[in-house]
């Protein structure tokens, strides 16, 4: 009879939807920096996203111009947030969704790679983040929040802003632990 060893990954599935009113607005009165970058605001949702004792919130991010005003022709940024603190670093692949009142015109975004994220951490695509090579990301590409801010383009419902997040986190691993003997010779 042969030995059977098992490694791997648990993965927990998580989705969430993040909806801020009167987006507009609340572009123009929100003052919270992104990822530490000035030129940066975002608004971030309580912990939506959960699995185990990792938990992540939704974020929406945008740019400014100097005087603190909303830079219409940057593009929106979207993002994860970890917002628990446990002190070790959680792996997660990520997709999310800007969804538009007309069918077949949302964007997704997806980073099916498995990446690690400390807590306090963000990932996604945003404009807050930096680039490997000294460059800023250019958020959701073909997406300025001009567009957004057009009632025609769809992306508004009722004035709320309506962003999705599904997230695959690691939440435990098997490393060669269950060894059982199999049928096969």
């Amino acid at each position: 009879m042969a030995l059977k060893a098992r490694a791997g990954v648990r993965i927990k599935e998580c989705e969430a939807e993040f909806e801020i009113t009167n987006f507009v607005a609340t572009c123009a009165m929100t003052k919270t920096i992104s990822e530490g970058k000035q030129d940066c605001r975002e608004i971030v949702s309580g912990p939506v996203l959960v699995a185990a004792k990792y938990k992540f919130g939704i974020a929406v991010a945008w740019s400014v111009k100097c005087d603190g005003c909303v830079e219409e022709t940057k593009n929106l940024g979207v993002h994860v947030k970890r917002l628990d603190d446990a002190p070790e670093e959680c792996t997660i692949s990520l997709e999310m969704t800007i969804i538009n009142r007309k069918p077949g015109f949302q964007m997704t975004l997806c980073d099916p790679t498995y990446h690690g994220i400390h807590s306090g951490k963000a990932r996604g695509w945003s404009r807050s983040f930096d680039m490997p090579d000294n460059r800023r990301h250019d958020g959701v590409k073909g997406l300025p929040l001009s567009d957004v801010f057009d009632p025609q383009a769809g992306w508004l419902h009722g004035g709320a802003l309506r962003v999705t997040a599904k997230l695959c986190v690691v939440i435990s691993s098997e490393v060669g632990v269950s060894v059982q003997p199999s049928d096969e010779e």
